[in-house]
Formats: C-alpha cells, structure tokens, sequence
C-alpha cells in the first residue's frame, strides 16, 4: 500500500470514529484528554519577628514578648511537629489566636500566614490540644482566682461602689451565642433552636470578678439536652459551695450574684422579682445591676479601673490554669470547654 493510500484509510478510520462519538458511540472510541496539573502554589510564611509591637497587638491582642512569655510558661516546646508539618510554637499559637479572635475563613488566614488552609487547620487543632492538656484542671475552676485573699479584696471593691449586699465577690452572666445550622438535619434543628431568642444557638455562663478576668466558664449548653445541663450545674454548685463557705458562720460566706439557670445554692444572690413594689429592694435591684454591668464589661469603661482592682500578671494567670488534678475532680467534665 502506498503512502497515499495509507493516509486516506487513516483519515477514513478517523471521521468513521468522530461520527460514532457523536452518535454516542463505544468509550473507546472519545478522544483522550490529558489531565494537566493544578499548579502548584508557594507560600511564604509570615514572620513575627518582623512585625511590629504594634501590629501583634492589632492582630494577636498580644505584643511579641508576651506571646513568647505565654509560649515558655504554658512549657510549649520551641518547635512543635503536627504529623509532617513543623512550626515554632510562638507561630502556631499566633496561628491559634488570630483564628478564634477573628473568626475568619481558613483560605483568608492562608493569605496572611502564608500557610495552606489545610495546614492552618492542622496547626490550629494541634496547638489547642497541646493547650488544653495543660489547663484542663484549672480551666474548671480557677483556685488561686478565688484564694481568700483574693476574695476579700473583691467583696470589698463591690461594697465600695454601694453594693446593696456584703461579701459579692463577683458576678454571674450569660451568653447566647448564635449558630449557623445545616438544612436539613432536623435533629440538630430542634436541640439547637432557642425558642426565647428565635434563632439556633448555644448557651453558656461564666462568673466575672472586679479585676475584669472572666474565671469559670459553665457550658455549652444546648436546648433540649437537659441531663448534661443537670450534671454541668451540679459540679458548679459543688465547687462555689466548697470555696465561698469558708467559715461556720453563714454570714461570713462569700457569693456571686446572679441569675444563673439552673444552679440553685446558698452562695448566690439572686435579684428581687422585677414586679417588687418595695422602694428597699427596688434601689437594690438598680445597684447591683449597675455593678454588674460594669463588671460584665457592657460599659466602656474598663471593669478594672472601675473597681480600682488591677488584673494578676499574666504569668500568675496562667500560672493558676495550670493547677493540677484536685480530688473528685473528672476529665470528661463538661464543664471543660475546649479552646
């Protein structure tokens, strides 16, 4: 066979097998496509010790230094491995910071560190863990916050600014924290649904001292899910009773005050009914509620310079979260709250 007569029969062949492919012909009869690769991107990643106080502050609520000192007092170690990937533990917990305080997407924290969304959630999960392993004992219930030392200088700071009760050493509030939710899933549709608030959320409540620290944090809480409520605000009472009652006399007892749900104990002052016609507990409701709002930081003014009670150090603070295990105490308490 001649070349020429090669070609035509190859070029026959050719249109026999287009026409088939558009008549949706056998498999083997389309065309193959080559897959090209997604290029591969490069990333630089960010260095602190480059950036300015200034800009730590803006992006961390931490400045360089103290970022290192919360590094060397939690014990990190100065590199942390997370399967293949290897940060310095002053990055990933910068990493860690900026992700919770921001609340930004992965793909846009990529673009600032110069990591993959992929690695910034690995660096993300691996320092809360290596974090919560070492404050999962105070992060219940912070003892030195709440050392008689502590709690007298806070009972007198309140009684200070006209507090209508002696001895409050700190105030009970909460929050409703609003959720998205997957359509759909109508089991997590009904737990979630707050029907006050008419939106999904979760619930929690925390106890608030006159320094501004925020020290036990109780839930979350979900709608429906009362067993876990129960046995959250059973532990609670249990803790305020055993380190607010430190004298035989019950006058002498410390409290908080509040209107918590669910927790019913002799250490919490709760306001008189909003419906009272008494003048005596009417001016008591109005005091304390302006403490508490001080206190609960809904002012501008800070709850500190309010009360004229500065905050421990921050290595003292950190310091008290790292408390270890206190008899009676459970690992799978819910009052532990993961970062």
């Amino acid at each position: 066979m001649s070349v020429s007569a090669a070609f035509e029969q190859y070029v026959r062949n050719r249109l026999q097998r287009i026409h088939q492919q558009a008549q949706g012909g056998p498999p083997y009869c389309r065309p193959y496509i080559v897959p090209q690769k997604r290029p591969r991107i490069s990333y630089n990643r960010l260095n602190l010790y480059w950036m300015q106080d200034s800009m730590c502050i803006y992006l961390f609520h931490f400045s360089l230094k103290e970022i290192q000192m919360i590094s060397s007092t939690l014990g990190l170690p100065s590199r942390c491995e997370f399967g293949h990937l290897k940060v310095e533990s002053d990055f990933g917990f910068a990493v860690l910071i900026h992700r919770y305080i921001s609340g930004r997407s992965l793909k846009d924290l990529s673009l600032l560190f110069g990591m993959s969304p992929t690695s910034i959630s690995t660096v993300c999960t691996g320092m809360q863990n290596l974090i919560y392993d070492k404050i999962k004992w105070g992060i219940q219930f912070d003892t030195r916050q709440f050392s008689p030392a502590n709690l007298e200088i806070f009972s007198e700071a309140i009684l200070a600014k006209g507090a209508s009760f002696p001895n409050i050493v700190g105030f009970i509030d909460g929050l409703v924290k609003e959720n998205s939710y997957a359509k759909g899933e109508v089991d997590f549709t009904r737990d979630y649904y707050n029907g006050w608030k008419h939106f999904h959320s979760v619930k929690f409540q925390s106890i608030v001292t006159p320094d501004g620290i925020t020290n036990t944090l109780i839930g979350p809480f979900v709608g429906r899910k009362k067993g876990l409520s129960h046995y959250t605000t059973d532990n609670a009472e249990k803790r305020i009773e055993k380190y607010l009652q430190l004298s035989p006399n019950r006058e002498d007892w410390f409290a908080f005050y509040g209107s918590p749900a669910g927790i019913e104990c002799a250490n919490i002052f709760k306001p008189f009914d909003s419906e009272t016609k008494d003048d005596i507990e009417i001016k008591s409701n109005r005091c304390m509620a302006k403490n508490m709002l001080h206190c609960v930081n809904r002012t501008k003014r800070h709850t500190s310079t309010f009360f004229n009670v500065p905050p421990p150090k921050l290595e003292d603070y950190i310091a008290g979260l790292m408390r270890g295990k206190i008899e009676g105490e459970d690992e799978d308490d819910p009052l532990i709250v993961k970062l």
